[in-house]
């Protein structure tokens, strides 16, 4: 009998236990602040493909040390909810149409922040305009080179349904290799057909973009509604 009784005792410290453990979590703070920018060149935003580009944030001082990614959107804007205190902002390896920078921002959330991060491109798009003849795209882009030893490896025109509409994501593609390209940089011309599955929307998502040699991630121009009907 005096075994039963210390076991019945034993469990219910086990269940006061478990309920100040539970009552602790609940009562566990959320992050609150939010931090938001954009990833520019020369002060203007850098677009690329969503979700496939990422910054890493890091918070010095606490026991557990790891990066908290922040996601890249495809107009080169990026968002992330934290709690207040000191981050240090940094590139991920060989991830982005940018060359690598190993330095790193310093970045104090207090509320609502926002803070932009400069990278340097391979290459910048600074306009690109589309027109519609037809079934056929007509892109009108300029490819300038940010980077001195930047190389155009291919440049593209991507159709979609979606805003997300990039090499990746897309419903057609009409790409030009470096070597059927007139020159290495300016003025450029992309047309296609658009595919039979989108003549029926009123209209689509379109964007451009440039792939620098030996680079995976593409700059692209905004993604731009083509009306259709």
């Amino acid at each position: 009998m005096k075994n039963l009784k210390k076991i019945n005792i034993l469990i219910l410290c086990l269940f006061a236990l478990a309920g100040m453990t539970s009552c602790e979590y609940d009562n566990f703070d959320a992050p609150e602040s939010m931090l938001t920018g954009n990833v520019v060149f020369e002060g203007e935003p850098i677009s690329v493909r969503s979700a496939g580009v990422e910054l890493e944030l890091w918070q010095r001082g606490f026991e557990l040390f790891q990066k908290i990614p922040v996601h890249v959107a495809a107009d080169g804007s990026f968002s992330a909810k934290l709690f207040d205190g000191e981050y240090q902002m940094t590139q991920l390896n060989n991830n982005g149409p940018w060359i690598n920078n190993p330095d790193t921002l310093h970045v104090t959330v207090r509320g609502n922040t926002v803070v932009d991060f400069e990278v340097t491109p391979y290459f910048i798009i600074p306009n690109a305009s589309f027109s519609l003849s037809g079934t056929e795209v007509t892109a009108t882009f300029e490819a300038q080179r940010a980077f001195q030893n930047a190389n155009i490896e291919l440049i593209g025109l991507y159709m979609g349904t979606t805003y997300h509409t990039d090499r990746v994501r897309n419903e057609a593609a009409f790409e030009i290799t470096a070597a059927n390209l007139a020159q290495p940089e300016g003025q450029f011309v992309v047309r296609g057909q658009i595919p039979a599955g989108l003549r029926s929307r009123s209209q689509i998502h379109v964007r451009v973009g440039v792939k620098n040699v030996g680079t995976e991630e593409l700059v692209y121009s905004l993604p731009f509604l083509l009306q259709l009907n």
